[in-house]
């Protein structure tokens, strides 16, 4: 699969603490360390995850109905960042953070 020359490079450091660099520059802080931890993770995995586990993953103390709430809140946060979402299905696109 070819990158979209379109979309700006995304660099995740976690090392010393979470800087996300967007197009050389910082993006600006997600709206939770919950938030912080799904990008780290699906961008870690390297492939899409099921929305459901991945709410279990973050928010297994809550109820369904909260568990997605929170997870769609989470998802809108890093719309900013990555716009590869499918229906059902979350993911970071490998292109766009490791260069071959």
């Amino acid at each position: 699969m070819t990158a979209d020359p379109t979309l700006k490079p995304l660099s995740i450091e976690t090392l010393g603490g979470l800087r996300v660099i967007l197009g050389g520059a910082p993006a600006p802080g997600f709206i939770s360390r919950k938030v912080d931890a799904l990008l780290v993770f699906l961008a870690c995995m390297r492939r899409e995850h099921p929305r459901e586990m991945l709410g279990e993953l973050l928010w297994d103390d809550l109820s369904q109905e909260r568990t997605m709430g929170n997870l769609r809140t989470a998802l809108s946060d890093h719309y900013s960042l990555q716009r590869g979402y499918r229906a059902g299905r979350a993911g970071i696109q490998p292109a766009r953070c490791w260069r071959a």
